[in-house]
């Protein structure tokens, strides 16, 4: 009923506020569920350790299996698995806070549970304890481990695609300008390697000044191997998405980027 209310609230509300709204819900009925596997996989380990023991182990599977029929559906309904992003863009805010904390969680879980498991086992070794096999011992952190196990894996996948996308688009970004038409005096080999850089591989042309040795600035050849020279390059080109740019080299290293329309010549 809580839930129902609080969703129908929601949706009156802007689009992040129902975003969160679903990543909080994802979250809930998350880690319902992966207790249910949890819970389930101690159930499982109980009967077969004891399995003339009374309902005891029933009572914990079928609780096991309450929270996993439960917290699973309502997860697969907020989080949809089937319909995650393909494209950098369709990835929405506040997605990879959720993966990375998710992630963060479920792995500092499953190392305090394999923490646990190494302890009880040393104690069976060493004999501190008497009565109960070492299956008895463990199978409830180890349900734990594997639990939180699945859940990190899964958000860490998921962490790494969302990266790659993000990457790929960042790659097809930088490469906005395809064609730079460079005016400069000679020696300006230099500026020519640092433009196609800057630009991610674009195609350099060059054309001569006429007036060499006069207006061009002196020094080309080391103007751009310089660190002042390629911030100054960079600074010049920062924002233009144009596909031909044309870049002029004034006096005083001065650098001059004009957008151009069409293909270029």
């Amino acid at each position: 009923m809580v839930w129902r209310y609080h969703r129908a609230v929601a949706v009156q509300r802007s689009a992040e506020n129902r975003r969160a709204s679903l990543l909080v819900t994802s979250a809930v009925a998350l880690a319902a569920a992966a207790s249910g596997v949890g819970v389930i996989i101690n159930a499982l380990l109980a009967a077969a350790v004891s399995p003339l023991a009374g309902g005891t182990e029933r009572t914990l599977l079928l609780g096991g299996i309450s929270s996993l029929a439960v917290g699973g559906p309502v997860w697969w309904l907020a989080w949809k698995p089937d319909k995650q992003p393909r494209s950098a863009d369709a990835i929405p805010p506040g997605r990879r806070i959720y993966l990375i904390a998710f992630f963060g969680v479920s792995a500092v879980v499953a190392l305090i549970a394999l923490l646990v498991i190494a302890y009880r086992v040393f104690e069976f070794l060493l004999g501190g304890v008497s009565g109960g096999s070492v299956v008895d011992r463990i199978r409830g952190p180890l349900g734990l481990l594997v639990a939180a196990g699945l859940v990190a894996g899964y958000h860490f996948a998921l962490w790494r695609h969302d990266r790659a996308l993000l990457a790929a688009a960042g790659s097809v970004r930088k490469r906005v300008i395809d064609q730079v038409t460079l005016v400069a005096g000679s020696g300006s080999e230099a500026v020519e390697k640092a433009l196609t850089e800057l630009t991610g591989g674009a195609r350099v042309t060059v054309w001569r000044r006429a007036d060499d040795g006069g207006a061009a600035p002196p020094g080309q050849g080391t103007f751009a191997a310089t660190g002042e020279g390629m911030g100054r390059l960079e600074q010049a080109l920062k924002g233009v998405t144009a596909r031909h740019v044309l870049v002029i080299l004034g006096a005083d290293a001065r650098v001059d980027v004009i957008p151009l329309e069409g293909r270029g010549g």
